[in-house]
C-alpha cells in the first residue's frame, strides 16, 4: 500500500532523479518509462497525467495523481498538493486543503493554488456552483440524495440494476447499495 508523499519524500525523489517539478507551469515529470518502453538515449521523462503512463492518470474526482518508489517504499500524491508543497517548502498543515482558485482541477500552476480550510474550500465550491445548495437533513451522508430520492432508489431496488440506479442519480454503485441496505447510517433513518 502506498503512503501519502510529504515534502521530504518529494525532495528525495527530485534529488535522485525520479521527478522534475516545475511550479510555474504546474507540471511534474516522472522518469518512469511508459508501459515497458525503454529509451536507449536515456530520455524517459513523461509528464504526470499523460495516458501512456499507467499510474499517472486523472482520478475519479478529476485530480491528477502520481506515484513513485524510494528504497522499496511506495508513495502517492496529488499533483496540486505536490506543487504547493514544493513551492512553499513545507507540508500541508493538518486541517487544510489546497484549493484551485479557478476551479479547474487540471490547472496546477502555483498562482492558481490556495491553502484553505476544509470549510472555506466547501464554501468556495458551493459559491462556484460545484455543489447543490439543496437544504437537506444534516444526517444525510451524500448531498446529492435527499429523502425523496432515497425512497425512490429503494423502490427501484430489485427491478432495476444498481448500476442503472447509480447512473440515474449520479452516485456510485456502492453508495446505491449502502442506501438500499441502510448500511452504516447511510439513510438508515429514512423509513
Amino acid at each position: 500500500m502506498a503512503q501519502p508523499a510529504k515534502l521530504e519524500d518529494l525532495k528525495e525523489a527530485v534529488r535522485i532523479g525520479l521527478l522534475r517539478i516545475d511550479i510555474e507551469s504546474g507540471s511534474i515529470m516522472t522518469s518512469r518509462p511508459a508501459s515497458g518502453y525503454r529509451n536507449r538515449k536515456g530520455n524517459n521523462w513523461r509528464p504526470v497525467g499523460v495516458e501512456e503512463v499507467p499510474r499517472n492518470r486523472p482520478i475519479t474526482r478529476g485530480y491528477l495523481r502520481f506515484g513513485f518508489s524510494i528504497d522499496g517504499i511506495r508513495y502517492r500524491c496529488l499533483m496540486h498538493r505536490a506543487i504547493w508543497m514544493w513551492a512553499n517548502c513545507r507540508d500541508i498543515p493538518e486541517g487544510f486543503v489546497i484549493d484551485h482558485i479557478d476551479d479547474d482541477k487540471m490547472n496546477s500552476r502555483i498562482d492558481n493554488l490556495d491553502l484553505v480550510t476544509h470549510q472555506e474550500n466547501a464554501r468556495r465550491a458551493r459559491a462556484a456552483g460545484l455543489y447543490d445548495n439543496v437544504q437537506v437533513d444534516p444526517r444525510v451522508y451524500c448531498r446529492k440524495l435527499d429523502e425523496t430520492k432515497v425512497r425512490e432508489i429503494r423502490s427501484l431496488a430489485g427491478s432495476v440494476s444498481q448500476a442503472e440506479i447509480a447512473r440515474r442519480y449520479g452516485v456510485s454503485k456502492s453508495h446505491v447499495s449502502r442506501v438500499i441496505r441502510a448500511d452504516r447510517g447511510h439513510f438508515a433513518w429514512v423509513k
